[in-house]
């Protein structure tokens, strides 16, 4: 995630993250504060030329944005974009505390014809905007957009908040696919025999329409392991995978603590690639790679036993943000080095 704020006469303009380049731009998303009083915020994105120069055939001259229609009050925040197979930018963020998509053109203007006047927001669930991923969005081959983040609910335990993962199938028009889930929405975690606590990081769907979803679980030790779901087409649980749905993966750097995956890639093989990070016995956290084989065991030519650790040194950490495999089968992981006080 990059990070850059602009100050600009009266307005804010914050840009959240660089995501995605096509061919002839490049696309940063995030939001546009419009007061500095900051009371609400709209959806923005930015184009710019290979050169990194405002595109003003973008948008209007450069930007465009989304303002909800019906208040000023509301706070609408982009974190993850993709791109559908006709060009067009899908924007997957927070409506204060609902799940908002929406849908601009490829020249930057708000497609009116998708959901609601170019937004689809759900409102039944409580979205966690600060554990809202990047890499959350991914579109399958048919143009259906599928989202998957944490939510939360008032009940406290352990002193913090009940988390458990959502994901949602929506169509290419802004509705959503009620052949999967329950109306379009699966929720792992309130059944039993499942985790209680759980965090969603990154999305993908395999080549046979199932998908992936990495991110961590609170066991029973209070400890966070890496974890790895994987759902059939219909929202379902695929019971050949791991142990009922899911594999998790403790102490991989030996601090038996924190192991957490935050983002999920295939190779053409059909192998299965979570980068993230695992602590290490210095308390610090190391970068950590898993390789699954398809029917969810590690494969045991890649790295050590399935993992790569890449490790801190000294009082540093790092962690990986987002990992892909390029046309060579290279893996290229874009991370985070934290220096420890002092450095």
């Amino acid at each position: 995630m990059i990070v850059f704020i602009l100050f600009h006469k009266h307005s804010i303009q914050f840009f959240i993250f660089l995501n995605r380049c096509d061919r002839t731009r490049i696309l940063v998303a995030g939001i546009y504060v419009t007061s500095i009083e900051i009371k609400n915020t709209d959806i923005s994105i930015w184009g710019l030329t290979p050169h990194g120069i405002f595109d003003e055939s973008f948008g209007i001259d450069g930007q465009a944005t989304y303002h909800f229609p019906e208040t000023e009050d509301v706070w609408e925040t982009a974190h993850a974009m993709q791109f559908d197979s006709q060009g067009r930018i899908i924007i997957a963020g927070n409506h204060d505390f609902d799940l908002g998509l929406w849908r601009f053109s490829a020249a930057g203007i708000i497609d009116e014809g998708y959901g609601s006047a170019g937004t689809a927001i759900y409102n039944n669930l409580k979205i966690r905007s600060d554990q809202f991923s990047s890499d959350a969005l991914e579109i399958d081959s048919s143009g259906r957009i599928i989202v998957a983040t944490t939510i939360q609910s008032e009940n406290m335990d352990y002193g913090f908040v009940i988390t458990n993962i959502a994901i949602w199938w929506y169509l290419s028009d802004g509705t959503l696919d009620e052949t999967f889930g329950q109306e379009g929405v699966v929720i792992y975690g309130e059944r039993e025999n499942e985790y209680d606590y759980c965090t969603a990081n990154s999305i993908a769907v395999d080549s046979t329409g199932k998908i992936l979803v990495t991110g961590k679980v609170h066991n029973d030790d209070t400890i966070w392991d890496m974890a790895v779901w994987r759902f059939n087409e219909d929202g379902t649980a695929d019971l050949t995978f791991g142990d009922n749905g899911i594999i998790t993966y403790n102490n991989a750097a030996g601090g038996n603590s924190w192991d957490c995956g935050n983002s999920i890639t295939l190779d053409s093989t059909g192998r299965i690639f979570i980068a993230g990070y695992s602590e290490n016995i210095n308390e610090n956290w190391d970068i950590a790679v898993w390789c699954y084989n398809n029917d969810g065991t590690l494969d045991s030519t890649f790295g050590t036993n399935g993992i790569i650790l890449f490790d801190s040194c000294g009082n540093s950490s790092y962690t990986s943000c987002s990992v892909t495999i390029d046309h060579a089968g290279r893996i290229i992981l874009l991370g985070i080095r934290t220096l420890a006080e002092g450095e």
